[in-house]
């Protein structure tokens, strides 16, 4: 099975993710990904410029949610002939190994398991667990929703997922929702570290909703 993944970033120097952004891109390219994509949507400050001169792809899009960034990346990632599509915010860090036990978990769990997170959040109101699974030799728990700046999917279920909604705080949550409606299941592996919590690009300070995941009780290390 081949592994493409995608970094989407956004206005880095604006909102002083500069170091976040690098941490990402290290923690990935560590792993020697089949395919490295890096996209840069609707950026103003410099950051198109920077991606640029990586390599990556620059979007000049006047849309700049998280939601239309994420549907821009994953389209990208659905087409480039691999297998697993990795999907990571430029404010993730992701563990040694990381691309290697989603690949894994995603070519041994059934159809239904359509997406897989690879972090491993808090407990929130929006994302109560369901159960507790293990496949290819990787434990994981069946939520209620999965983080979006982490998604990792079979590459040919991105025409079930799509699309993600693009108005700016409606995007994964309203997508799992839809998708477990469905019959789908979500999950979330805990292979990555949030690092950006404090400087959103978005906005977003959904953390103070948040408390710890009681991950003894579930069988998680």
């Amino acid at each position: 099975m081949s592994v493409a993944v995608g970094v989407l970033t956004h206005n880095v120097y604006e909102h002083r993710r500069l170091k976040q952004f690098k941490r990402t891109l290290r923690s990935l390219a560590a792993q020697s990904p089949d395919a490295f994509y890096i996209v840069s949507n609707g950026s103003t400050d410099g950051t198109g410029e920077y991606v640029a001169s990586l390599g990556g792809t620059v979007v000049d899009d006047p849309i700049t949610s998280c939601g239309h960034g994420m549907n821009v990346t994953l389209s990208i990632l659905a087409e480039s002939g691999c297998d697993i599509a990795v999907f990571s915010n430029d404010d993730i860090e992701w563990k040694p190994g990381s691309l290697a036990a989603l690949e894994a978990f995603l070519t041994d769990a059934p159809p239904d398991i359509i997406i897989a997170s690879g972090l491993l959040e808090d407990d929130y109101p929006w994302n109560t667990v369901i159960e507790r699974v293990e496949y290819g030799g990787q434990v994981a728990l069946v939520r209620k929703t999965a983080p979006g700046g982490t998604w990792a999917l079979r590459s040919h279920d991105w025409t079930l997922v799509r699309p993600v909604p693009e108005s700016p705080g409606y995007d994964d949550v309203p997508t799992c929702e839809r998708l477990r409606d469905k019959g789908y299941r979500v999950c979330q592996l805990d292979l990555a570290t949030h690092i950006g919590k404090k400087v959103s690009t978005w906005g977003n300070a959904s953390e103070r909703f948040g408390t710890p995941l009681d991950r003894k009780a579930w069988g998680i290390p």
